[in-house]
């Protein structure tokens, strides 16, 4: 076939170069450049490049660039760059870049960078960034960025960020964040933040943070916070907090806070509050709070409370109160309260009271009340009160009131200000008791105790 008639300032170099319906001021140059309807003020330079419906004012450079139906205004530069279906005013450089159905106004830059269906001005930037379907006004940057798959209006910065499957309008910035299926409107911004299978409205913000498995419209900031498994509407905010496993609804504030295995609803307020098995609906407050195995329902507050192995709905509040072992149910109230091994359903209130060995539904009120080792059921209130190793079932009441070795099953009641030695169980010790001078005015009745009943009496003349 006959090569056509030149039109206004077009060019056509080499074989079949410009050589059908080639448009004014085109350029031309290659084997098949330029071949059939080259546009006007079009440039085709390279092997087949502008092959085929080059748009106007478009430009092609490289072996087999802008081959098919490049649009008008479209750069494509490199081998097999916008090769085909490029669009109105989109850019292309690099080897195999914006290969296939570039979007209008889209700019791809680096080998093989939105290589098949960019949307509409979309940017990839960066050896194979946004490789395939990119979303309209995406935006990837970085060796791999927004591989596959990246939404519409997702933002993708960094070494492999984004790479697989970024949901729409979601932002992934760091090394390799937001790798692989983060959802829709979900941030990760940091180094592995929000690696993998982050979901929609998820936040993860420092290195490492819901690395992985990050649950609907969690949060996670601090390095490392929420890293693995994170669940619903959990919020992890500080170095390793809730790191692993917490649970939907949890809260961890703090450096370690929460660290593994919170449970759903917790509560984690604290440099080491909750670190480890935080149980669902605990609340720990304060540094190294309920650090480890804090019960279902339990609260500690203060620096150290509860730090070990606090019970079911049990609560210590106070600098190190109930700090070891409180049994569930248990109340300690106060600094060192309760500190060691308190039974279930006991009771500590005071400065150390109930400090060492509480027995199970004891009572302890006031400083140093039943101090070390109280029996069980008994009951210690006043300063000193059931001091040392009171017995079981055993009543104190008083300023050191039964304060040695108290007998199981005694009573002592102490106005006095100074301890006396309670020596049988089963007994009665009341001092002071006011004494009258013999055949004095005053009316006076014996009283009576009936052991059968446990009464107390006198009987009127």
């Amino acid at each position: 076939m006959p090569r056509a008639a030149k039109a206004v300032g077009a060019v056509g170099i080499g074989s079949n170069g410009g050589f059908t319906t080639q448009g004014p001021y085109a350029v031309a140059v290659g084997d098949n450049a330029g071949l059939s309807n080259q546009g006007a003020s079009a440039v085709a330079v390279g092997y087949i490049a502008g092959r085929s419906n080059q748009g106007n004012k478009a430009v092609a450079v490289g072996l087999n660039s802008g081959q098919k139906r490049q649009g008008v205004a479209a750069v494509a530069v490199g081998a097999d760059a916008g090769t085909i279906n490029q669009g109105l005013s989109a850019v292309a450089i690099g080897d195999s870049t914006g290969n296939y159905a570039q979007g209008s106004y889209a700019v791809a830059v680096g080998n093989s960078a939105a290589e098949s269906t960019q949307g509409y001005a979309a940017v990839a930037v960066g050896n194979s960034a946004a490789r395939s379907s990119q979303g309209n006004n995406a935006v990837a940057v970085g060796n791999s960025a927004g591989t596959s798959n990246q939404g519409s209006n997702a933002v993708a910065v960094g070494n492999s960020a984004g790479t697989s499957i970024q949901g729409s309008n979601s932002v992934a910035v760091g090394n390799s964040a937001g790798t692989s299926n983060q959802g829709i409107t979900a941030v990760a911004v940091g180094n592995f933040a929000g690696n993998s299978n982050q979901a929609l409205n998820a936040v993860a913000v420092g290195k490492s943070a819901g690395t992985s498995n990050q649950a609907f419209a969690a949060v996670a900031v601090g390095n490392s916070a929420g890293a693995s498994n994170q669940g619903n509407t959990a919020v992890a905010v500080g170095h390793f907090a809730g790191t692993s496993n917490q649970g939907s609804n949890a809260v961890a504030m703090g450096n370690f806070a929460g660290r593994i295995y919170q449970g759903s609803n917790a509560v984690a307020v604290g440099n080491s509050a909750g670190t480890s098995n935080q149980a669902s609906n605990a609340v720990a407050v304060g540094n190294s709070a309920g650090t480890s195995s804090q019960g279902y329902a339990a609260v500690a507050v203060g620096y150290l409370a509860a730090e070990t192995n606090q019970g079911n709905s049990a609560v210590a509040v106070g600098c190190s109160a109930a700090n070891t072992n409180q049994g569930s149910n248990a109340v300690a109230v106060g600094y060192f309260a309760a500190k060691t091994n308190q039974g279930s359903n006991s009771v500590a209130v005071g400065y150390l009271a109930a400090e060492t060995s509480q027995g199970n539904s004891a009572v302890a009120v006031g400083c140093s009340a039943a101090y070390t080792n109280q029996g069980s059921n008994a009951v210690a209130v006043g300063v000193g009160a059931g001091g040392k190793n009171q017995g079981a079932n055993a009543v104190a009441i008083g300023y050191n009131a039964g304060s040695i070795e108290q007998p199981a099953r005694s009573i002592v009641i102490n106005a006095t200000g100074t301890p006396f030695l309670c020596e049988n169980s089963d007994s009665c010790y009341i001092a002071p008791v006011k004494g009258y001078v013999e055949n004095s005015p005053a009316t006076f009745y014996t009283l009576q105790y009936d052991p059968t009943t446990k009464e107390v009496f006198y009987f009127i003349d």
